[in-house]
């Protein structure tokens, strides 16, 4: 799903998206943020302008990673969680 500013300026397309709730998912992988300080450094300020410009939008961000995924009824339980705080 493609997330776009007020002005239908392109923000960014996110790995899942629940219509209803305007609730954005981010699976995170630990390839982006790279092996050089700086490049993981580069990588995370990027990740936390563009989800800041998401949220921004009236939409929510639910992130997880690899370690979320390895327990998935933890994950399940926040991401229901989040729908219901996002339909009251």
């Amino acid at each position: 799903m493609n997330i776009y500013d007020a002005h239908g300026n392109f923000l960014a397309r996110v790995d899942l998206y629940w219509r209803d709730a305007r609730l954005c998912g981010e699976a995170d992988g630990n390839k982006k943020y790279g092996d050089d300080a700086d490049e993981t450094r580069r990588a995370l300020l990027g990740e936390k302008s563009r989800g800041d410009a998401i949220v921004e939008t009236g939409h929510a961000l639910l992130r997880w990673g690899w370690r979320d995924v390895d327990e998935p009824a933890v994950l399940a339980r926040r991401v229901l969680g989040m729908l219901g705080r996002r339909a009251a």
